[in-house]
């Protein structure tokens, strides 16, 4: 029942997150974090841990919907089998809700570049 809609949701959140490359980013910044002399450079060092936290942040999210995901099969298949509405409404609004968040996410990874951290200047002429 939900194969259709998970291949359309796992399309999408699949372009927001590289799960792969996620973890390959963090492997990386990992090896550099124990290099000798890496605390040698504060400002180097601090940025660096900046980025790993929000690597491991948008990873954990992903896993998360993906866990989510997956206890919506497991509810359906139940409710499927023992021919539970009530059942079956809970997945339908656990469905409604990952999707709702997974917008959420979409909308922030759209918005989130490089310097968006940044202040920004904005003048507005007549």
């Amino acid at each position: 029942m939900l194969s259709p809609r998970r291949r359309r949701l796992s399309g999408n959140w699949e372009t927001l997150f590289d799960a792969a490359a996620l973890s390959a980013q963090i492997d990386d910044l990992n090896f550099e974090v124990n290099t000798p002399g890496f605390w040698d450079d504060m400002e180097r060092a601090q940025a660096t841990m900046k980025k790993k936290g929000a690597l491991e942040r948008k990873l954990g999210q992903y896993t998360d919907c993906e866990e989510r995901l997956s206890e919506i099969e497991l509810l359906i298949e139940m409710a499927d089998e023992a021919n539970d509405d009530e059942l079956a409404d809970e997945a339908i609004e656990a469905f409604g809700r990952l999707t709702e968040d997974m917008e959420a996410i979409r909308i922030r990874t759209l918005l989130t570049e490089e310097y968006d951290t940044n202040n920004a200047i904005l003048s507005i002429h007549p």
